[in-house]
């Protein structure tokens, strides 16, 4: 939403963790973002098919955080 606010046209944002990604939603939409934002929900290691027609000019990413493990990012040991 700052993205937009600061002037981005269109805002796509990848959230792997589904209550994440509702919530997301539901704040972009509250906020009037709407028209400007996709919430994707899928890993950020998956491209996503269709959900980008073109290649993003910036990325704001967070790196790590408590779902580490499960976007893929630290291998798991069984």
């Amino acid at each position: 939403m700052m993205a937009v606010t600061a002037g981005a046209g269109y805002c796509h944002a990848v959230e792997v963790f589904k209550p994440m990604a509702d919530a997301a939603l539901r704040t972009v939409k509250i906020n009037g973002f709407s028209d400007n934002f996709k919430i994707i929900n899928t890993q950020v290691t998956v491209r996503p098919s269709g959900d980008m027609q073109t290649r993003a000019n910036v990325l704001v990413t967070e790196l790590f955080d408590t779902e580490l493990i499960g976007e893929g990012a630290l291998p798991s040991y069984e």
